[in-house]
């Protein structure tokens, strides 16, 4: 198991998270983000979600409106398509980056991020880290431009499958 560590010089604390792809994330997305606190995250996640569900509704009419064309039925399957795909690419995206975004709340409350270890069970790790065990530093900020990238490549393939079905 994949777990970061913080560490809060002014209480001297450690704190050990999970790290890695969440199951209950995948399943759940805003609601899991709700139980964990993050209720920004949460409506954020829910209006998109509400977004992608209720395109099948209001995408055909507004491509006939501004294309001008007749709404054909390769443009209704390709909106269903691409709400289905959108959805599996925002659940997808919440378990893969779901707990980041959890983790990062720690940083909130004076926790700096200190970073990984694999091991076995969480306990195994914070006994670890207060022993002196070194923990391995990632590029965070690597990491971040690789989800924003995943994000900009899975909306570009929609938008591009809604623009070819109107041809």
């Amino acid at each position: 198991m994949r777990c970061e560590v913080f560490y809060r010089k002014a209480t001297d604390e450690y704190r050990v998270v999970n790290s890695g792809f969440s199951v209950f994330a995948f399943l759940f997305g805003w609601l899991w983000f709700l139980v964990k606190g993050n209720v920004k995250d949460a409506v954020l996640f829910f209006v998109i979600y509400a977004i992608i569900y209720t395109s099948i509704e209001w995408a055909p009419p507004l491509v006939q409106e501004l294309s001008g064309r007749a709404v054909s039925e390769n443009l209704r399957f390709a909106v269903l398509l691409d709400s289905s795909w959108g959805a599996l690419v925002l659940a997808t995206f919440c378990g893969l980056y779901g707990r980041r975004i959890v983790n990062a709340r720690l940083e909130d409350y004076g926790f700096k991020w200190f970073g990984v270890l694999h091991v076995v069970d969480e306990s195994d790790c914070l006994k670890l880290v207060k022993a002196g065990k070194p923990v391995i530093p990632l590029n965070r900020s690597l990491e971040n431009q690789i989800a924003a990238s995943h994000a900009c490549l899975f909306i570009g393939i929609a938008v591009i499958h809604i623009v070819l079905a109107t041809l």
